[in-house]
C-alpha cells in the first residue's frame, strides 16, 4: 500500500533503493507514486513537463529510407491507427509517467476491422509498475508479485511479447535502468522536505495557538482547581464558565515569526532542487536572486525547451518501435507480404528556428529573432532579406514585433568577437576601394543598429573621395586561325601540360577580386550572422 510511505525514514528509503538497483521494482514504483500524489509542488512540475509534450502538435511522418510508396501508405496507416484509438491523449500521459518512475508499461488491445482487413490496437491499458521485475539482462518481465513465475516462466517471470506490451522509457542518466527516472536523484529531497512539513506542522500546533490558564488564590479548594483545569482542556467558543471571585482567566497569544523563518528557507531550497531536477532552471523559483522576471523568464525558455524536444524525441521513438512497428508487422498482407518502413512519430514541442541569445537580448528589453537560416536562402536564390523585406520580424515563436524593439539597447552594449571582425572587414574593404563609404555606412548601421554619428565615428575619414578599384588585366588570348593546320592538329591531339605544384605563397596580388554587389552581400551575411549568433554555413 503507497499510504505506508506517510512516516518513511531514512533506513526505509535506503533499502528501498536497494531493493531497486538489484532489479525489485514494486516498492520503488508504489513510492514514486506517492511522492507526486501528496507534493503539490511536484505535482506541479510533473504535470507541467507531461503537459507540455501532450499538448505539442504531432505527426507521423513517413520514413526516409525504404519504397517510396509503401512508405507513405504505411504513414497512412499508422496515422490511421493513432486516429482510430481509443484514449490516445491518456495513454501520452500514461507513458510519459517513466519520466519520474524510469519506465512506463501499458498492455495493448487488438482488435479486427474486417471490412478493411485490418489488425488495429483499439487501446492501451495502464499496467502498475509494481506488477514488474527487472531480469539479469536489466530486461522488464511481468512479476505480478509471485503469481508468474508459478506457470512455465522461471523466476523472474514472463518475458514481454512485443506485440502485446509497449514500455517507454526514460534514460536521464547513462547506467542501468534503475537509476533512469527524474525521482532517483529526487527521493531524497523529497523526505526531507516532507520532514521539515511535519515538523513545522509539530511546532505550529504546540505553540502557534494561545495557552489559557486560571489564576486562583492560595487557599482555593482542590475540588475547585479540578474543575478549572477540566474547564480549561474542554474550552472552545461554544463553552461558557461561572467563575467565582478571586479566580482570573489568562491567555497567553502564540508565539509569532519575525524576519524569514528557516523552515521557509528550506523549503524554498528543496523546491528549487526540483525545479532544476524536472526542468532544469534553478532561477524561474528564485527569479530574485538572479536577476529580473523578464531574464529569468527568458532563460527558463532556453533550458526548458530542450528537455521538452528531448521527452518528445524519446516518446516518439517508442512509439515508432514499440507500436506503429508491431501494427506494420500484423498488417504484413497490406503490403504484399513485406515489411513497410516503419514511420516516425514526431512533435513540434519546441522552436527549431535559429535564435538570437536569448540572454543578451533579455539585457536588451527584447525577445528573439526568427532567423531560420534566410541569409543563405538570400545570397543563393536573389530573394530579398527577410529583414530588409519590412521593419518586423516573427519574434519569441510567432509574434510579429518590429525588429528595433528586440535590439533597441544594442549600439549602447560591447560587440562580441565576431561582430568586431565583420565591422573591421566592412571598414578595410572600403579602403580597399572595393565598396563606397555610404554602402559601408548604411550596413553598418543596418547590422549593427547605429545612428548616423556612431557610423561616421567608426569610419573616421575612411572612404572620402571614393574611387571603384581597377579590375586587374586579363592577359590577351592569342587567336589561332584555320590556316595554321599544324597549330591545330597539336592542339587537338595533344593532352594538356602537366602544372608543377608551386611552393610559393600566395600574394595578395593572386587573389581574385570580387564585384562590389557580391561582396556587399557577402559582408551583410557575415556580419548579421555575427549579431544573430548563425554558424557558418
Amino acid at each position: 500500500m503507497p499510504g505506508r510511505f506517510g512516516d518513511i525514514s531514512a533506513s526505509t528509503l535506503t533499502g528501498i533503493l536497494w531493493t531497486l538497483d538489484r532489479g525489485y521494482l514494486e516498492d520503488w514504483s508504489d513510492l514514486v507514486e506517492y511522492m507526486v500524489a501528496t507534493d503539490g509542488d511536484l505535482q506541479s512540475l510533473y504535470t507541467t513537463t507531461i503537459t507540455r509534450v501532450t499538448q505539442a502538435t504531432w505527426k507521423v511522418k513517413p520514413n526516409k529510407y525504404g519504397d517510396r510508396a509503401d512508405a507513405q501508405v504505411a504513414a497512412e496507416f499508422c496515422d490511421e491507427l493513432i486516429g482510430r484509438m481509443s484514449g490516445w491523449r491518456l495513454s501520452m500521459t500514461t507513458l510519459l509517467h517513466a519520466l519520474a518512475l524510469g519506465f512506463q508499461p501499458m498492455e495493448k488491445e487488438w482488435s479486427e476491422d474486417r471490412v478493411a482487413r485490418k489488425n488495429l490496437v483499439r487501446k492501451l491499458h495502464f499496467r502498475h509498475g509494481h506488477r514488474f521485475r527487472l531480469d539479469t539482462q536489466y530486461q522488464y518481465r511481468l512479476y505480478d508479485r509471485g503469481e508468474a513465475t508459478r506457470t512455465k516462466h522461471d523466476r523472474y517471470g514472463q518475458v514481454l511479447d512485443p506485440n502485446r506490451w509497449i514500455v517507454h522509457k526514460h534514460q536521464s542518466v547513462a547506467g542501468y535502468p534503475t537509476v533512469a527516472g527524474l525521482m532517483r536523484a529526487g527521493a531524497w529531497t523529497w523526505m526531507f522536505k516532507r520532514w521539515a512539513e511535519k515538523g513545522y506542522v509539530r511546532v505550529l500546533e504546540k505553540n502557534g495557538a494561545p495557552y489559557f490558564y486560571v489564576e486562583c488564590t492560595p487557599d482555593t479548594p482542590q475540588a475547585v482547581r479540578d474543575k478549572m483545569v477540566e474547564f480549561l482542556q474542554d474550552l472552545h467558543t461554544e463553552k461558557a464558565a461561572v467563575m467565582e471571585a478571586g479566580s482570573e482567566l489568562k491567555v497567553v497569544p502564540g508565539s509569532s515569526i519575525t524576519g524569514t523563518p528557516l523552515h521557509d528557507l528550506f523549503l524554498d531550497k528543496m523546491n528549487a532542487t526540483y525545479g532544476k531536477l524536472w526542468l532544469g532552471a534553478s532561477d524561474i523559483t528564485d527569479p530574485g536572486a538572479n536577476g529580473s522576471n523578464a531574464a529569468v523568464n527568458t532563460r527558463a525558455g532556453v533550458t526548458a525547451d530542450p528537455r521538452m524536444v528531448a521527452y518528445g524525441i524519446e516518446f516518439g521513438e517508442t512509439v515508432s518501435d514499440q507500436l506503429f512497428k508491431q501494427a506494420l508487422e500484423m498488417n504484413r498482407h497490406l503490403f504484399g507480404g513485406r515489411m513497410a518502413p516503419v514511420p516516425t512519430y514526431e512533435a513540434d514541442t519546441a522552436s527549431d528556428e535559429v535564435q538570437v541569445d536569448k540572454q543578451d537580448l533579455a539585457e536588451q528589453g527584447g525577445g528573439s529573432i526568427n532567423v531560420s537560416g534566410a541569409l543563405d536562402d538570400t545570397l543563393d536564390t536573389g530573394t530579398p532579406d527577410p529583414l530588409s523585406a519590412g521593419d518586423s520580424a516573427s519574434v519569441d515563436g510567432g509574434t510579429s514585433q518590429p525588429v528595433a524593439a528586440g535590439l533597441d539597447k544594442a549600439a549602447d552594449t560591447a560587440l562580441n568577437g565576431a561582430q568586431v571582425t565583420s565591422m573591421v572587414d566592412i571598414i578595410k574593404t572600403v579602403t580597399a576601394n572595393q565598396m563606397p563609404r555610404d554602402s559601408a555606412k548604411a550596413i553598418i548601421k543596418r547590422a549593427f543598429n547605429m545612428d548616423d554619428a556612431a557610423a561616421d565615428e567608426i569610419l573616421g575619414t575612411v572612404g572620402n573621395g571614393f574611387v571603384p578599384a581597377a579590375p586587374e588585366p586579363q592577359p590577351a588570348e592569342v587567336p589561332m586561325t584555320a590556316s595554321d593546320p599544324k597549330a591545330l592538329t597539336e592542339t587537338a591531339s595533344s593532352s594538356p601540360p602537366k602544372r608543377k605544384r608551386s611552393t610559393r605563397k600566395a600574394s595578395s596580388s593572386d587573389q581574385m577580386t570580387l564585384p562590389i554587389s557580391s561582396r556587399s552581400l557577402r559582408l551583410l551575411a557575415e556580419t548579421l550572422r555575427g549579431v544573430s549568433g548563425d554558424p557558418e554555413p
